[in-house]
């Protein structure tokens, strides 16, 4: 609690770079994380150490949230002239259906998840006048909300039903906004 301070638990050490994004699994005992040099390191919340190699974790982890540009679930989200640095934030909505990213050339980009395939539909949007440095959802999945890098705006958005968007990406997304 507040009142007893706060003390660090135990540093997580390992990434060759800074460190961009990082998820808990589910029930709090994992950490993911993703650095600027592209590598996915998982990791044991409670002791402090790097998870070199869990199948449990890796392929069938149950992450709370997912920020990280990297890992299985965002593997499509990067458009065919892209690199590791020009996708700046990436949010899964709470009800695990939805994913959203914001790009370098000012793009919010709304897919189905898992985005497995490369470059799944989406519905994309520019209103920014640069790169966005940040996008996620709120709680609830109805809006999403960005912030612009140069232009230093906020924008909110609704997340609403497209017939057009939910024909390409199936019956899952349609089913989310009923």
């Amino acid at each position: 609690s507040v009142d007893r301070g706060y003390r660090p638990h135990k540093r997580l050490v390992g990434h060759t770079s800074f460190i961009r994004a990082l998820d808990w699994s589910m029930d709090s005992s994992a950490i993911q994380s993703n650095c600027a040099a592209c590598e996915l390191l998982y990791w044991d919340a409670e002791k402090g150490r790097q998870i070199h190699s869990d199948p449990a974790i890796e392929a069938d982890g149950q992450w709370d949230t997912w920020t990280c540009p990297l890992g299985f679930p965002v593997m499509g989200i990067w458009q065919q002239s892209q690199d590791s640095t020009d996708i700046n934030s990436v949010c899964r909505s709470y009800g695990e259906r939805l994913v959203i990213t914001a790009d370098d050339e000012g793009f919010v980009r709304l897919m189905n998840s898992p985005a497995l395939v490369n470059q799944p539909p989406s519905l994309d949007y520019r209103v920014h006048g640069s790169h966005i440095s940040q996008v996620c959802f709120l709680l609830g999945d109805r809006y999403v909300v960005s912030a612009g890098g140069s232009d230093h705006a906020v924008v909110q958005w609704r997340v609403k039903r497209s017939d057009a968007f939910y024909r390409n990406c199936g019956r899952d997304i349609s089913e989310a906004w009923r």
